[in-house]
């Protein structure tokens, strides 16, 4: 036979429908069962003519399976994984039971603690580490507990450290020295509208127009904290003569 295949195979009657299937020799000597589809095939296995594909007779059964919240068996591949029937009520449920408390995936442990101020719970995820619900109750209680003789800055009353500046320190005398200078810092020559002042010995109190120096705000900032040196008196009275 030239041009066709030549047929070696023989014809075999499917076990469930009776229809007539061709195979293979190899395909015959390797299957115990002949099926025309696998309609036929899972219908001859529901029909339990193979005892052996059954439950404990199944070569990889491992034992009946239950939902953890009905009790009915289960037979889904997935839903035994699970251990659960997937219902709408019993998925909720499983949600509810492993996702809450303890189980929950960012669950920090313990109580809910109230704020120190208005005593209400703090529900946040930092919850542990937070002692008040909100900044206004921050504020609240420091305005409370850490003003005046209860601040850990206080240095008695009369001192000249909690009182920011003399009756002296006044728009109008700010105003002279700011003419007085040009508008302009007196340690780069940068003129400003909105010049600071700044006192030369540090002492608020001290406001004699020759103690008083305008700075820029950049220079104002290094001067205070130590980074540059601030111009001397002795200069400024030679500037000022």
């Amino acid at each position: 036979m030239s041009g066709s295949r030549r047929l070696t195979g023989q014809q075999h009657a499917c076990e469930q429908c009776g229809s007539a299937v061709y195979r293979s020799p190899a395909q015959s000597a390797r299957v115990k069962h002949i099926f025309c589809s696998d309609v036929c095939k899972f219908a001859f296995r529901r029909g339990k003519k193979l005892p052996h594909w059954s439950r404990a007779g199944h070569p990889r059964w491992i034992g009946s399976k239950y939902c953890k919240t009905c009790g009915v068996e289960l037979f889904d591949r997935q839903q035994r994984q699970t251990l659960n029937c997937r219902s709408e009520s019993c998925l909720h449920a499983a949600k509810a039971r492993n996702k809450s408390g303890s189980k929950n995936g960012r669950w920090l442990g313990g109580d809910y603690p109230n704020c120190k101020q208005c005593g209400k719970e703090i529900v946040s995820k930092d919850r542990l580490t937070r002692t008040f619900c909100s900044r206004k109750c921050v504020g609240q209680w420091q305005s409370k507990h850490l003003a005046g003789p209860n601040s850990p800055i206080w240095k008695g009353p009369g001192n000249r450290a909690n009182e920011t500046y003399s009756p002296e320190w006044s728009p109008r005398l700010r105003r002279q020295i700011r003419d007085r200078d040009n508008f302009s810092c007196q340690n780069c020559g940068k003129a400003r509208h909105n010049v600071d002042i700044h006192h030369i010995d540090g002492d608020k109190w001290n406001c004699d127009p020759l103690n008083l120096i305008c700075l820029c705000r950049s220079c104002h900032r290094y001067i205070t904290g130590g980074s540059i040196p601030c111009p001397r008196p002795s200069q400024l009275i030679a500037v000022l003569a």
